[in-house]
């Protein structure tokens, strides 16, 4: 699975292909030192084969700034 980001009004959506079963969407802030986190988000919707959610810069930690990932658990 990978993500993409194309910016949007006012912030970005995130997008990944399906399925997504055992992953997590994560957000560090930086890479040096990495601090990844579990990003949960309110309106994440399905499209055909893929997922969607609109992120706002102020929903980001660290002023909008940073790294996304999918994990595998």
């Amino acid at each position: 699975a990978g993500i993409s980001i194309p910016l949007a009004n006012n912030g970005l959506a995130l997008s990944w292909n399906l399925p997504d079963t055992d992953y997590s969407l994560q957000f560090a802030p930086g890479l040096s030192p990495v601090a990844w986190a579990d990003l949960t988000l309110p309106g994440i919707s399905t499209q055909g084969n893929s997922k969607t959610v609109h992120v706002t810069r102020s929903a980001l930690p660290n002023s909008g700034r940073g790294f996304f990932r999918l994990i595998k658990h």
